[in-house]
């Protein structure tokens, strides 16, 4: 095909606006290609390198569960409910990490899980983002698998500026053993 340039002057307007069109798009696709591929590259990266730092996390949490749980195990019931063992800052902790796996499980944003001020007597703080139903799992999860834990001063917040999102406020309450000691013990 010969194009003859003097002659482009010429030719009906549309097909000259055809012709710019192709023009413009072969000089401007090897340009925009060499521009935009290393940040391509770039956001592979960092996207596998998220996903492995993810699932590092999740196996460190994990590892963490196991060997709380292996050293919960091995005490028995009654030391368990005691107060001084029952409200132990491992305690405390352990039920932290299982409260976020929960969560992660049913697909919740953690805002806020840390440990009160005084956790003996308020527990701990916590703040979830996401779905009425996966909060509502959440829920029945906990008071399913924690039966001395209770969550208390509940908020519910719907949160306009994110689409069908409900933010979820509560203390996790421990219950106590209270020991009495009568005369004839």
């Amino acid at each position: 095909m010969n194009i003859e340039f003097e002659s482009l002057v010429a030719w009906p307007i549309g097909r000259q606006l055809r012709f710019i069109v192709v023009v413009m798009l072969a000089i401007n696709t090897p340009i925009a290609w060499l521009w935009h591929l290393p940040q391509y590259q770039q956001f592979i990266a960092a996207k596998d390198s998220e996903h492995n730092l993810t699932l590092a996390a999740e196996h460190k949490q994990a590892r963490l569960l196991v060997l709380a749980r292996a050293e919960t195990s091995e005490k028995n019931a009654s030391q368990l409910l005691t107060p001084a063992s029952a409200l132990s800052v491992s305690h405390f902790s352990i039920t932290i990490a299982e409260l976020n796996q929960i969560a992660q499980r049913y697909q919740l944003s953690v805002e806020e899980l840390e440990l009160a001020a005084n956790p003996a007597r308020d527990g701990v703080e916590l703040r979830l983002l996401g779905r009425y139903h996966d909060i509502r799992a959440f829920c029945q999860t906990v008071a399913e698998r924690f039966p001395l834990l209770r969550l208390d001063n509940a908020e519910w917040l719907r949160r306009g500026d994110i689409n069908g999102q409900i933010s979820f406020s509560a203390q996790a309450l421990f219950y106590q053993a209270h020991v009495t000691v009568t005369a004839n013990d």
